[in-house]
C-alpha cells in the first residue's frame, strides 16, 4: 500500500519532468533551425594589419604567423571569405566576453593574455563566432589548426577586430 501512495505522489513529478524535457528539446531544436546572420557591424572588407605581442605560447613560428598579415576577410550576411575562399554562414553567435573571463579562458601553462595586451581598454567586448563547413586553407588548416581566420573574432571597436590563430593574436582593420 505504501508503494501505491508514493507512486501516486511521484507520478505528477515524473510527468512534469517528461513534459519539461520535451519542451526544452523542442525549444533547442527550434533554435538550431534558425540560422542567425552575421552581425551588421562586421559586414564589409577587412585586412589583417599586424601581429599583437602577447605572452602566449603559440604553435606557429614567426614565418607562419607573418603569412597571415595582409590577409583579407570579407563579411556578408550569409557568409564570409578568407583570401578568396568563401564560406557559407551556418549560424552566427554574438556573445559578450568579460575581461576576467577572457584571461581565465585564454591563459595558463606558461601563457598569459589579457585585454590590455590586445589594446582593449573596455571591461568587455563582443565576440562573434561563425559556424561553417570544414574547409582546407593552405598553410592554416592543413597545418593542424582548427578554424579559419575570421570565424571567431573579438570586436574591439567599429573598425578593429581581434582574432587568434594557433594562439597567435592579430589585429584586423576595416578597409575603407
Amino acid at each position: 500500500m505504501r508503494f501505491n501512495i508514493w507512486s501516486k505522489a511521484l507520478l505528477p513529478l515524473v510527468v512534469l519532468a517528461c513534459v519539461s524535457t520535451t519542451q526544452v528539446q523542442a525549444a533547442e531544436q527550434g533554435q538550431q533551425a534558425a540560422i542567425e546572420p552575421i552581425p551588421k557591424t562586421l559586414l564589409g572588407n577587412w585586412h589583417v594589419s599586424k601581429i599583437l605581442p602577447t605572452q602566449t605560447v603559440g604553435c606557429w613560428d614567426e614565418q607562419q604567423a607573418n603569412s597571415l598579415v595582409g590577409g583579407k576577410i570579407s563579411y556578408k550576411a550569409d557568409g564570409f571569405s578568407w583570401n578568396g575562399t568563401a564560406l557559407q554562414n551556418q549560424g552566427a553567435t554574438l556573445s559578450t566576453v568579460e575581461a576576467q573571463e577572457f584571461v581565465e579562458d585564454n591563459s595558463g601553462s606558461s601563457s598569459y593574455i589579457d585585454f590590455p595586451m590586445l589594446g582593449i581598454s573596455t571591461p568587455s567586448v563582443e565576440r562573434v563566432t561563425i559556424q561553417h563547413a570544414d574547409t582546407e586553407i593552405k598553410g592554416i588548416t592543413d597545418q593542424g589548426t582548427e578554424g579559419v581566420p575570421g570565424d571567431n573574432v573579438l570586436v574591439k571597436d567599429a573598425n578593429t577586430l581581434i582574432l587568434s590563430v594557433c594562439n597567435v593574436w592579430f589585429e584586423v582593420q576595416r578597409v575603407r
